[in-house]
């Protein structure tokens, strides 16, 4: 899909393997279209979420506008609309090429992609409704996931069954793209697992998160660049070495037992937290391995290649997908962790991962892949252009990111040392003008991130013409150190077995045995009087409010053993949790944390909170939180109600 005259066209003509490619291409070439629309709708929706926490009474009184609902609509809609239906098109083109699309197969597919929209589609209007379920990226009604999953699981048995009566051996392809699909469809069944209270919640959650990056969508990822490289290059099919093999094993054995490091100084047990440093420490191991190994294929072509627009996507996101986990054990080292937890720290880690790694090589499968997949090829301008503005834009935004979770952290330090100044109520006001300028560059990054990616999307549906881009000199197989040459493949079978196997233990580690030794944790007072919701009531009722209305993305509900949370009360402990279904830790602290919010002045008044949610701004001129007159009077007192009970 590029007009760059250093990348091949991928159009092959008379063989049984092109016949083949373009059996699987013909199917993968909706999933791309599609794929791009929820890209563009996605990036938009983003922006409008983002410009409202500078301007919060942007979209007052329209529910569906109101950031706690479009936030997460506009995130899923990124990470499952264009990230998992575009990669599993690019899937099904790269295994395809190698492999063979019968007719049912064809059923299948096209079946999977509808399950797959309509599952995005429902999904997306659920949490616009208010049907959250209240996890961070299973916000999903019950009833969308059915669909999703249904999609993941057909994409997968046809994947699979490709890579099986391949002619030949795709090898790193092969194994990255069936371990993707399949561990994000058993991934999906556990994340999806209802009714899970207390804390044992709380593991499952940060199971599924560590999952859904690594072991699904970095994986898949990491499937498409091995299948480009050789492409770029002028080579034939990448020759997998012991690198390969090394880096494939260990992003299976690390990623998705870092689960944990998104807890510590939770109420967790200190082995998961443990756990969760160690896999993290570990997890700088896999990538480093994978971009070498990449970095080696394309040795003695860098000068041929250097001006694809191409490569320079898979090369940004190989300088993310190296630097990506040396930010999360940032947050995971204990001594770091009380002041960037919380902070929006955790928003430049979730725009590293999806907008900038995977996002910028399922970019690069597009350009080169446009031919086959869209019939036509796109402009160079253009290209150039969304290249442009997609680095920078992600510069600005993750690195204002960063810096403002750096600051917040340190003023809630700063707070503690001063009890006079707490980090809650009036006290917060020092945190939002320390981060106010930081919010303004992260939009403005936002802002050129999105332009950027709408300029691509138009680029590739609009029609330009069939022009074929001139394919390099070939160059011959890539050269191979006889120390790293990999003699044996890595057969089927024991690829199927082993995903399995370092799928359940990863559960078993991170989530499963942690979920049996809290169970037993009995209830303390505070939930036992607060926090035990009957299936009716105002409070009750307001809690389903809270959910619905994402209130949870900007506040905790867990008071930590550090300086950082001096100040919020006592400190949460698992017994605090057990009524808890989904369990209210939170994400960030773009508001103060509520564990127990009303035992603070002025929160403590029912009739205050209820003219503060209506009008946050009249009651406190530096809140950036929207106002909820969208309510009804009976909503705006229950929802104040529940919030008063948190003692």
């Amino acid at each position: 899909m590029t007009a760059d005259s250093t990348v091949p066209n991928e159009v092959e003509v008379a063989s049984p393997t092109a016949q083949a490619a373009d059996s699987a291409g013909t199917e993968a070439k909706a999933f791309v279209r599609v794929a791009l629309v929820f890209l563009a709708v996605s990036v938009v929706l983003g922006a409008l979420a983002g410009i409202q926490l500078l301007v919060p009474e942007l979209f007052a009184g329209v529910a569906v506008l109101s950031y706690g609902r479009l936030a997460p609509v506009a995130t899923n809609l990124f990470v499952y609309g264009w990230l998992t239906i575009g990669l599993a098109g690019a899937l099904l083109h790269v295994v395809g090429r190698s492999g063979n699309m019968a007719a049912p197969r064809r059923l299948v597919v096209r079946g999977s992609l509808a399950m797959l929209v309509i599952g995005v589609l429902a999904g997306t209007v659920g949490v616009a409704l208010g049907f959250s379920e209240g996890r961070q990226y299973l916000e999903y009604p019950l009833w969308a996931d059915v669909f999703l999953l249904d999609g993941v699981v057909g994409v997968a048995w046809t994947v699979t069954s490709m890579a099986r009566r391949a002619p030949t051996d795709a090898g790193p392809v092969r194994w990255y793209a069936v371990a993707a699909l399949w561990w994000f469809a058993l991934l999906f069944t556990a994340g999806n697992v209802p009714g899970i209270a207390g804390v044992a919640g709380a593991f499952q959650s940060s199971f599924y998160r560590a999952g859904l990056i690594g072991l699904w969508l970095a994986s898949a990822g990491v499937a498409v660049v091995y299948h480009l490289i050789p492409r770029v290059a002028g080579r034939e099919a990448f020759a997998p070495t012991r690198l390969t093999l090394l880096g494939f094993w260990s992003l299976a054995f690390t990623w998705a037992l870092t689960a944990p490091a998104n807890l510590t100084y939770s109420p967790a047990p200190d082995w998961v937290e443990t756990l969760g440093v160690l896999f993290s420490i570990g997890l700088l191991i896999p990538p480093a391995v994978i971009v070498t190994d990449l970095v080696l294929a394309l040795r003695r072509r860098w000068p041929a290649v250097a001006g694809s627009t191409v490569l320079r996507f898979i090369v940004l996101g190989g300088v993310l997908f190296a630097a990506w986990p040396a930010a999360n054990l940032v947050v995971a080292l204990r001594a770091s962790s009380g002041v960037l937890q919380f902070t929006d720290w955790i928003r430049g880690l979730e725009i590293v991962a999806f907008y900038g790694v995977v996002s910028s090589w399922l970019a690069a499968f597009a350009y080169l892949a446009a031919p086959d997949l869209t019939g036509r090829s796109t402009r160079p301008g253009m290209a150039k252009l969304h290249y442009t503005g997609t680095w920078l834009g992600l510069f600005v935004w993750a690195g204002a990111s960063f810096l403002g979770g750096s600051t917040a952290g340190w003023t809630w330090v700063a707070s503690a040392n001063e009890a006079a100044v707490p980090a809650a109520g009036v006290g917060f006001a020092n945190t939002l003008a320390a981060v106010e300028g930081y919010y303004v560059a992260a939009f403005i990054g936002l802002a050129i991130f999105a332009l950027a990616q709408l300029v691509f999307v138009v680029n590739a549906l609009v029609p330009r013409g069939a022009g074929a881009a001139e394919a390099p000199e070939e160059a011959g197989d890539a050269p191979v150190d006889d120390e790293l040459a990999l003699t044996q493949s890595l057969s089927n079978r024991r690829l199927g077995w082993s995903l399995v196997a370092m799928f359940l233990a990863a559960a078993v580690m991170a989530w499963i045995v942690p979920w049996v030794e809290t169970a037993g944790t009995e209830e303390t007072a505070l939930a036992d009087s607060a926090r035990r919701y009957r299936t009716a009531g105002e409070v009750a009722d307001g809690r389903e409010i809270y959910l619905q209305e994402g209130c949870w993305y900007c506040h905790t509900q867990e008071v930590r053993p550090i300086v950082t949370d001096v100040g919020l009360g006592p400190v949460s402990v698992r017994g605090d949790y057990v009524y808890e279904a989904p369990v209210m830790f939170g994400v960030q602290r773009i508001g103060p944390d509520l564990m127990h919010v009303g035992s603070r002045p002025q929160t403590d008044d029912l009739g205050w909170v209820i003219a503060y949610l209506e009008d946050p701004r009249e009651q406190r001129s530096y809140s950036i939180m929207p106002a909820y007159d969208h309510l009804s009077d009976a909503d705006l007192a229950d929802l104040a109600a529940y919030l008063v009970a948190s003692k």
